[in-house]
């Protein structure tokens, strides 16, 4: 919901739209003892019931609708390795083709840099799946298998939590940095090395600042870079042709930000 509610906020300021938009936030109900269910408390979902086939599909939607950079192709073939390693582990009592099969999918999630948090809900519904003719014993087994799961995406979203706030730290450090060695610069070209120094440690790779040259014909008003760093500087290029397209990198969004000329 904080993620939703962010992005939402940042595309509103960047599109300046006061029109109201409605976002619906998955969820899903989780089944604890202290809301006086007993242990063996399952949560069934539609078509669980029926045969695992369509098991490692409800799975794979699952993770999908909180999933925010997994391909969809990816996470079926994940989601149907891990359904069939689940199988396989209750019915020959082990576990671990299963773990891996989880510890492989969570590999990938952080490589995408998407949230390890998703897989909570898939992993519920292997818990509520009903395997035709197992035991009690294996069912416990199931139950394990599950547990030990959950606990492997709980700590992968610890840690995963764990690097966000360094990497904030260290990028805020830089700043000041960057800042000190900015209030100390003498001329246009410093700006440029200080610039080119900093900026890559915090995400960014190209800059390109124009000064906004005034005219009294609006069509022909002209901008004249003078700062570029990860990039060749364009000569002066109409302002309303923002951004110029030769120098800049392919695909990729160039966002403006205006800021008033200093003395």
């Amino acid at each position: 919901m904080g993620y939703g509610a962010v992005t939402l906020l940042l595309d509103r300021l960047a599109r300046r739209s006061g029109t109201p938009e409605l976002v619906r936030v998955p969820a899903r109900l989780i089944i604890r003892r202290s809301c006086g269910c007993g242990p063996d408390a399952t949560v069934s979902s539609a078509g669980t019931s029926d045969v695992p086939e369509g098991l490692a599909a409800h799975v794979a939607a699952e993770v999908a609708r909180e999933s925010r950079h997994a391909p969809p192709d990816l996470l079926v073939a994940q989601c149907s390795r891990l359904v069939d390693a689940f199988t396989e582990g209750v019915k020959l009592n082990n576990a671990a083709p299963f773990l891996a099969a989880m510890r492989e999918a969570l590999r990938r999630c952080e490589e995408l840099d998407d949230d390890p948090h998703a897989w909570q809900a898939g992993i519920s519904l292997l818990r509520g799946a009903a395997l035709p003719g197992i035991t009690e014993h294996e069912r416990r087994h199931a139950e394990l298998m599950v547990d030990h799961a959950r606990v492997m995406v709980a700590e992968r979203t610890r840690r995963q939590a764990t690097r966000a706030l360094v990497r904030q730290e260290m990028v805020t450090d830089q700043i000041g940095q960057m800042t000190a060695e900015l209030l100390t610069t003498l001329d246009e070209a410093q700006i440029g090395f200080v610039l080119e120094a900093h900026l890559p440690a915090m995400g960014v790779q190209h800059l390109l600042a124009v000064r906004y040259r005034g005219d009294e014909d609006e069509a022909d008003t002209r901008s004249e870079p003078i700062l570029a760093c990860g990039l060749a500087a364009p000569g002066p290029f109409l302002t309303r042709q923002f951004p110029p397209a030769a120098p800049l990198p392919q695909r990729r969004t160039i966002p403006p930000c205006l800021a008033p000329p200093g003395r």
